[in-house]
């Protein structure tokens, strides 16, 4: 009996080994969906605040060589909106098309940047856009600066634009966007709500005088505020702000 009980023991004691190696199997591999999870959503975010970004400047003007913030060409819209995310993009729809990562037309997402011809079908690419959305049945809807309308969005199957498509690029890769996460502290965009206040306030309101180039945007992350708040202390009905304008930048932005 007794040599009964020490293996009944012994095969108890392995038994709990191999349970517990596979409970910690499990967890490891949860952790790791999680944290791919979070990386995955962590990516679309920018992407998503790229496109939330450039529809606050439709309607502008169509300036030709002007990079914003009042009026641009289709290049210089491009590389004003990715300019706030931390992306360097060259001044020319054919220098950025040589600049970015080639994809596919059926790989499309939002935020990648699509080529076309510009007036003169002898050009390789000539113009140039912001994906804002892939629809259902393949064609996709962008943003742009177009000459005549200003910035709008637009749609691939328009016969204008299908018969000039040239090729699409991804200036953010999954793995660029997530290095590049330092110039995005909030990377979605609070507009339908004001941000939190806490306790410890400044004791007085401080005023910043805009730079040229300068957006609600880019200004509200120096700060430490969003753009709702911005615009509220300062009573702005849209987000066109002017070179030499002053806002108020409220005492509670800093503790945000």
């Amino acid at each position: 009996m007794p040599k009964y009980r020490l293996l009944i023991v012994l095969m108890s004691i392995i038994l709990m080994s191999v349970v517990h190696i596979s409970a910690q199997s499990v967890a490891s591999n949860v952790n790791d969906s999680v944290q791919l999870s979070d990386t995955l959503q962590t990516s679309v975010t920018i992407f998503d605040s790229i496109v939330d970004y450039s529809k606050l400047f439709l309607n502008t003007p169509y300036r030709y060589g002007s990079a914003g913030e009042n009026s641009f060409d289709c290049s210089g819209f491009t590389s004003f909106v990715y300019s706030n995310f931390g992306f360097n993009l060259d001044h020319s729809s054919s220098a950025q098309a040589n600049q970015v990562q080639t994809i596919r037309k059926n790989n499309l997402q939002k935020g990648d940047l699509v080529f076309f011809n510009g007036r003169r079908r002898g050009e390789r690419v000539g113009h140039v856009g912001i994906v804002v959305e892939v629809t259902e049945n393949g064609s996709f809807n962008f943003i742009h600066a177009a000459v005549g309308r200003g910035v709008t969005i637009s749609n691939s199957n328009e016969p204008y634009y299908s018969s000039r498509y040239v090729k699409a690029g991804r200036p953010i890769s999954m793995d660029s966007a997530i290095q590049r996460q330092e110039f995005i502290p909030d990377t979605k965009f609070k507009l339908d709500k004001p941000a939190p206040v806490t306790e410890n306030k400044l004791s007085t309101d401080i005023y910043h005088k805009v730079k040229r180039g300068e957006s609600l945007y880019s200004i509200a992350k120096l700060y430490n505020t969003s753009v709702y708040k911005l615009k509220d202390d300062n009573h702005l009905k849209n987000s066109k702000i002017l070179p030499n304008q002053k806002l108020i930048i409220s005492s509670a932005a800093n503790t945000l």
